[in-house]
């Protein structure tokens, strides 16, 4: 084996670990980026949420005005 074939070889061992590297850190950005998009996608906002509360709070009271009605 010739210095020249060593150090090909050395290269590639040394080369190879950090592009498998890489190509992981690469594939786990997509996933939170996917993921952060979903997350985007399906965010509830502040003012919908508040409208939201408001309206389960109007079906509450009109529930518990009919319950009143039929007690009395």
């Amino acid at each position: 084996m010739e210095t020249g074939d060593i150090i090909q070889l050395a290269t590639i061992l040394i080369i190879a670990p950090f592009g498998w590297y890489i190509s992981k850190i690469s594939q786990r950005l997509d996933k939170h980026e996917s993921l952060i998009h979903r997350t985007r996608e399906e965010y509830l906002s502040k003012i919908d949420a508040k409208s939201e509360t408001d309206r389960i709070i109007e079906y509450i009271q009109r529930i518990e005005d009919k319950i009143d009605r039929m007690i009395k």
